[in-house]
């Protein structure tokens, strides 16, 4: 009664009809022989986002998922079906909806309001300048080589990910938000980290093949720099390229996320935040990087710096982390000693390098 007079909350109705709806389509699918194996997992995507949707569509699942998706998948390497003029990609759809949805918010909601950062407002401002100037002084340049699309990709590629820091600071409101994201992130690279030590291991890099686990995934085998013969190796040694586009931008990403370990290992006293840094770390250097390793150098001095106490306590386990960098990832203390203090000089390595590639 209370449903009819409009007192009742229509929610559980339209629930229970939409997954009333999927059963129903999923039988006549079995009935008249559509393909179940693209078929049903769109249709059990669609009853869990209605049974759970007040859930899946918080800002904390939203985040969550969108770091999940771009540290998981790599990009580039999956597209989703559709025929459009450009890579139908998981990132640019999950990016896209959270926006559109804190747009929304904006526009609607009075808690969530749109935040800045003192310190990167201008520097955000001036990149962005920069990026959209260059392109515009040089148009003639750059459609005489056929690059104009390829430019304008990767400007809003880069404008997504600014757009999903301003999203960041304006729906994470309190500490406990923060911690929340912290532990997103560092929980997603252990897992990141624990297959690409599995790939040094065994060569397998599952992060080629999650189109067996996720149908709706394609895998697209373009050739680039790491696909050429020795791209992904070193001193004889494999370099780990996990979900990330290149083993230098795999280092990078990890080592950035380790002080964020270690900031939960000792906020919350628990033991497997210090397991998850090992891990980042470890990863970090089987993908021989010296870029990585540099980062790793930088952070142990601002370490030093900023928390001498904690800094010095920690110097009894070096010994013990070498010896665990020397079993778990073989040959890589030789090979950074090698790339680091070549013969003839890491300078004139450099210098000598193939024109593009030098890094002096």
């Amino acid at each position: 009664m209370r449903l009819l007079i409009g007192g009742a909350e229509r929610g559980p109705t339209v629930s229970l009809a939409v997954v009333g709806g999927s059963v129903a389509m999923l039988a006549i699918a079995v009935l008249t022989g559509l393909p179940l194996r693209q078929l049903a997992p769109a249709i059990a995507l669609v009853i869990v986002s209605t049974i759970a949707y007040r859930t899946l569509l918080s800002w904390h699942a939203l985040l969550a998922s969108t770091i999940l998706i771009i540290l998981f998948i790599p990009i580039r390497r999956y597209t989703m079906p559709g025929n459009l003029p450009f890579h139908l990609e998981p990132y640019r759809l999950i990016v896209a909806f959270v926006a559109v949805g804190w747009i929304g918010s904006l526009l609607v909601d009075p808690r969530v309001r749109l935040r800045g950062s003192r310190v990167l407002n201008l520097p955000f401002l001036a990149v962005l300048l920069v990026a959209a100037s260059s392109i515009i002084v040089n148009g003639h340049r750059v459609n005489s080589l056929g690059l104009g699309s390829t430019a304008a990709k990767q400007l809003t590629f880069l404008l997504s990910y600014i757009i999903l820091f301003y999203l960041i600071l304006s729906v994470a409101r309190h500490r406990k938000d923060i911690d929340f994201l912290a532990r997103v992130l560092v929980g997603g690279a252990a897992v990141v980290s624990m297959f690409g030590l599995i790939e040094e291991w065994s060569h397998f890099n599952i992060f080629n093949h999650l189109s067996t686990f996720v149908p709706l995934l394609r895998f697209v085998n373009t050739p680039s720099l790491v696909d050429t013969p020795g791209g992904l190796e070193r001193g004889g040694h494999v370099r780990v390229l996990a979900s990330a586009q290149h083993p230098i931008a795999l280092g990078a990403m990890l080592i950035m996320l380790l002080p964020l370990a270690v900031y939960l290992a000792l906020t919350t006293r628990r033991k497997h935040w210090w397991v998850a840094g090992a891990l980042i770390t470890l990863c970090a250097l089987s993908t021989l990087s010296r870029t990585g390793v540099l980062m790793l150098l930088v952070l142990v001095v601002v370490y030093m710096r900023l928390r001498p106490g904690s800094a010095k306590r920690m110097w009894p386990l070096v010994i013990p982390a070498l010896l665990a960098v020397h079993f778990v990832v073989p040959g890589a203390l030789g090979t950074f000693r090698e790339s680091f203090f070549p013969s003839g000089g890491l300078v004139a390595q450099q210098e000598n390098a193939p024109v593009g590639s030098g890094r002096v």
